[in-house]
C-alpha cells in the first residue's frame, strides 16, 4: 500500500519497523470499526512524535475503507506487491 510507504518516508529507522507493525494492525483489521479503532489506538501512541501519519491517513479514510472489505487473503495480494511477480 502506497500509504505505508509513504507514511513511513519522514520516521527515523529506529523507529520505523515499530511504526509499520502498528500502521499492520490499521489495514489488516477484520472489520472497518475494529481499523478505526486500531487506528485510534495507533493516533494516541504515535501523534506525539509522528502527528502527520494520523492525519493522513484520517483525510484518505474514504479511500482505505472499501479496501478493508475484502477477505484476508485478497487484502494480503492487493498489499503485497512482490506477490505479482511470483
Amino acid at each position: 500500500m502506497h500509504l505505508v510507504r509513504s507514511s513511513l518516508k519522514f520516521v527515523p529507522y529506529k523507529d520505523r519497523k515499530t511504526v509499520a507493525q502498528s500502521l499492520r494492525t490499521v489495514y489488516s483489521a477484520p472489520t472497518e470499526e475494529a481499523a478505526l479503532a486500531a487506528l485510534e489506538e495507533f493516533c494516541t501512541h504515535w501523534d506525539g512524535r509522528y502527528p502527520m501519519i494520523g492525519r493522513s491517513w484520517k483525510a484518505r479514510w474514504t479511500e482505505i475503507a472499501p479496501f478493508l472489505g475484502y477477505p484476508a487473503e485478497i487484502k494480503k495480494v492487493m498489499y503485497t506487491t512482490t506477490q505479482w511477480s511470483r
